[in-house]
């Protein structure tokens, strides 16, 4: 899945996270939070900004993800 963070009404940065790589239980809470960290990592993200984003999260064919809505593919 991709995930793109947003700070202030902008994109900064978007992530991809693959689901094979985790467990069948990953949350998209969690996907969130495996992105955010590789932007952080990536310093791609400030802690600042961090502390101010704002998620979207997208399928693999560009279709966007509601946190209600998904569940893992396993």
């Amino acid at each position: 899945m991709k995930v793109q963070i947003v700070v202030d009404s902008e994109v900064v940065t978007t992530q991809i996270v693959s689901e094979a790589l985790y467990p069948p239980t990953l949350s998209l809470r969690q996907a969130k939070l495996i992105a955010l960290r590789a932007a952080l990592e990536d310093r791609t993200v400030t802690t600042g900004e961090a502390l101010r984003a704002t998620f979207r999260a997208f399928d693999t064919a560009g279709h966007p993800i509601e946190d209600e809505e998904w569940t893992s593919r396993y």
